[in-house]
């Protein structure tokens, strides 16, 4: 493990309320024979962070037994006020393990690769002095992200829908994105997200088959 890793909070943001699937909780929906969320929390699980925080509903009781054990549970008690409260809630969790860093990441997001959140790391340890590394060049900052003890008093006095890209750029910020390829970004908000993100879905796996060697 590296030291950056060692120092480093993972936080699992799940505590939307799918208003655009109108009744359905997003995040239970069917992607390749598991929720939704499962993809992301368990490529989180298979890193050794010293802590995973994941913030939920409170009574999104499905959600929070399939991360319990996994994750320490942070309930969002006011989901309706938007992503913001959602990150400051699994901010404030995670300041009791006194991380130099927390790594933000949406759960709504399945096909971010395992390489792609160790660049993040490695981009760390290669200059301390960034406080964010975020997903996405320029100005287009996207999760998962990464952000310095610098940035967390900002953070956890985040409201509405100003999400954490809203530092990036911030005077006293040094920030940089690392590109990552589109599709590992795709955020599955609506419908017609979920329908792309499984035809996505379809396609890795017939890529897959297609470079298994068969044995003679």
């Amino acid at each position: 493990m590296s030291d950056v890793f060692d120092k480093t909070v993972a936080i699992l943001l799940a505590s939307g309320l799918s208003r655009r699937f109108k009744r359905k909780d997003k995040l239970l929906q069917d992607l390749g024979g598991k929720p939704l969320f499962e993809h992301m929390a368990s490529r989180l699980a298979a890193f050794e962070f010293p802590a995973r925080i994941a913030v939920c509903p409170p009574r999104s009781h499905d959600l929070r037994d399939q991360l319990d054990g996994r994750f320490i549970i942070a309930p969002n008690v006011s989901p309706e006020s938007g992503l913001g409260v959602s990150i400051s809630v699994g901010v404030r969790v995670a300041m009791q393990f006194r991380p130099e860093y927390v790594l933000l990441v949406l759960a709504d997001m399945p096909f971010v690769e395992p390489a792609s959140i160790a660049r993040l790391i490695s981009t760390a340890e290669a200059d301390p002095g960034l406080d964010i590394i975020h997903s996405g060049r320029g100005d287009a900052a996207r999760p998962p992200s990464l952000f310095q003890q610098r940035c967390f008093e900002p953070l956890q006095v985040l409201k509405g829908e100003s999400g954490a890209g809203s530092l990036v750029g911030r005077s006293g910020f040094r920030s940089v994105g690392i590109s990552v390829a589109e599709p590992e970004l795709l955020d599955v908000d609506t419908p017609f997200d979920l329908d792309t993100a499984r035809a996505q879905w379809a396609i890795r796996q017939r890529c897959l088959g297609s470079t298994t060697v068969e044995k003679i």
